[in-house]
């Protein structure tokens, strides 16, 4: 987790945890987000002796910032405050100051999804700010790929190449994070991005229609190479494991089924989208895509910009 925890906002915390509920009650809010959690252990007490109520709060707010289950830990005391615990009303002070104190550092509290968002003004991060490492969470998958890169290097000036790329990629990246996506890696010749919240399908789906749009105008209006340059992109959603390095992410399942699906089922300048994004898109968007006709195991829809009478 890449949000920063200063003195002021763990003081916060800490106040409002030991202000709002005893002990015991604050140990099983801490064993939701870590089972296993002994404060005991923790502070090297014996269980026999008793803690005051506030070197227990902080001893339990800092460990939630590093062990990287501050934010975690935040929605839930927001969701205590407004729903209660094990049928018992709390009242916690200080949140409307924490919310404040996060939305300084760039996150604002989403009350539909009841978790944190990136404020993309102020922060554009790798993992939203908020997914920890190795652990699993729903995602939407896009594999992007530069259609014969190595005949377009031949027919073209090298830097002139480079210089197009770079353009481009620009391009699709801000279009990408305008939806709310993240640039995971890019290699020279293509790239993978993720979408992570709860509207993420549609979101995915957008964005790809988009930068395929765009690059249609590219070749029309504004490409100075010898060729038209046209991409390839497969979209896949799917529960997947979060890593933060390019090594860890092209080793797991999710990305080889996404780079087999680019690479054998997409066609130049279209689209692909797992039955999954499918069956998540309204009618408006859903009726743009047709079934793919050799689809190998899973059923894939395709998209390809064509013109109609």
């Amino acid at each position: 987790m890449s949000v920063r925890i200063k003195e002021k906002l763990l003081n916060s915390t800490v106040k409002a945890l030991s202000r709002s509920m005893d002990i015991k009650v604050m140990t099983h809010v801490a064993r939701n987000i870590i089972p296993s959690y002994d404060l005991h252990k923790r502070m090297q007490i014996p269980a026999t002796n008793a803690i005051p109520n506030r070197d227990a709060a902080r001893q339990i707010v800092k460990d939630m910032r590093d062990w990287d289950y501050f934010l975690p830990f935040i929605c839930l005391l927001i969701n205590i405050s407004q729903r209660g615990y094990h049928g018992k009303s709390y009242s916690i002070p200080h949140i409307t100051s924490i919310l404040h104190q996060l939305e300084e550092e760039g996150l604002i509290y989403h009350i539909q999804d009841q978790h944190f968002r990136e404020n993309p003004q102020i922060r554009r991060s790798h993992n939203w700010g908020i997914l920890r490492e190795g652990e699993s969470y729903p995602f939407t998958l896009m594999k992007l790929d530069f259609v014969k890169n190595s005949s377009t290097v031949r027919k073209n000036p090298k830097d002139l190449v480079k210089k197009c790329y770079r353009v481009l990629r620009q391009e699709m990246v801000d279009i990408l994070e305008f939806h709310q996506g993240r640039q995971w890696f890019w290699e020279g010749d293509g790239g993978v991005f993720a979408f992570h919240y709860s509207n993420r399908n549609r979101s995915a789906v957008v964005t790809a229609l988009e930068i395929q749009h765009r690059m249609f105008l590219f070749n029309h209006f504004r490409n100075p190479l010898n060729n038209p340059v046209q991409l390839r992109i497969a979209l896949l959603s799917r529960q997947s494991e979060y890593w933060s390095q390019k090594g860890a992410i092209r080793q797991s399942e999710v990305y080889l089924k996404i780079e087999k699906q680019e690479s054998n089922c997409t066609e130049a300048g279209g689209i692909t989208i797992s039955n999954e994004v499918y069956s998540h898109l309204e009618k408006e968007l859903a009726r743009l895509f047709y079934p793919y006709e050799k689809e190998e195991g899973e059923k894939l829809y395709q998209y390809k910009l064509r013109w109609e009478s």
